[in-house]
């Protein structure tokens, strides 16, 4: 089943990478799965995964110093790449459904800091 193995992704992206690539672990980016992954269609049939993550995946991403956009691009490639027929990935954290990623922050000649974001409905996936 594509639940199962879109589980068994996101446990191996928890572990980092094998082959010494500098791509940091996740910890508990599985255990912090309220739910296991829901693998539905869509429209136009494409078929969406969702996620469930506790609040406490932003503790995880700041200890592990690892942006939230690194997090949600990593996993939204990696389902989109081995699960046949997946077309995008929504992620919510506790009640909240990301939505929009900030890619970064620059400050302005005037000193305010000026956030640079990408919006995603869902998070798609973007192989050729």
């Amino acid at each position: 089943r594509q639940q199962d193995m879109a589980l068994r992704l996101v446990e191996e992206l928890a572990k980092g990478s094998a082959s010494g690539a500098t791509s940091p672990a996740l910890p508990l980016l599985a255990d912090l799965l309220l739910a296991p992954p829901d693998v539905t269609d869509g429209e136009g049939g494409s078929r969406i995964v969702t996620l469930r993550f506790d609040t406490a995946l932003y503790d995880m991403l700041d200890t592990a110093g690892v942006s939230r956009a690194s997090c949600y691009a990593s996993l939204t490639y990696t389902l989109c790449t081995f699960l046949p027929n997946i077309t995008g990935v929504v992620v919510y954290v506790g009640d909240e459904r990301v939505d929009h990623v900030m890619l970064g922050a620059t400050r302005t000649r005037c000193g305010k800091i000026s956030h640079r974001c990408a919006v995603y409905e869902p998070l798609r996936c973007a192989i050729s």
